[in-house]
């Protein structure tokens, strides 16, 4: 009885072991600088540009296709050259995701990654 717990046991902890969440930080070093440089006086503090939206698309993933190369292939099949994303339905099955974890320089990101 011990040993097929401790076999069960091993075999779940080697499964976790194969799935995990890796996760590394990268600082982007600059210089004081370039830090401190003042905004632009030409530039507006804000401004806005009217728009319309021309044409919808619904792209459909097969299961196990890979999200950015597949969009990838719409953007070039449909000749996209500005686009927003709307919405997401679905799961994923791993990620790569990238983000940037303060507001000010030098920027640190930090980079989580799951197969």
């Amino acid at each position: 009885m011990k040993k097929t717990l401790l076999y069960y046991g091993f075999i779940i902890l080697l499964m976790t072991a194969t799935a995990q969440e890796t996760r590394y930080e990268k600082t982007n070093h600059t210089t004081a600088l370039e830090d401190g440089k003042e905004n632009s006086d030409r530039v507006p503090e804000t401004y806005s540009i009217e728009s319309s939206i021309e044409k919808v698309i619904v792209a459909r993933m097969k299961y196990k296709t890979d999200l950015l190369a597949g969009l990838e292939d719409v953007v070039k099949e449909q000749g996209i050259n500005n686009a927003v994303i709307l919405s997401g339905i679905g799961s994923v099955r791993g990620y790569h995701i990238h983000q940037v974890m303060n507001r000010t320089f030098p920027s640190k990101n930090a980079y989580v990654k799951d197969r």
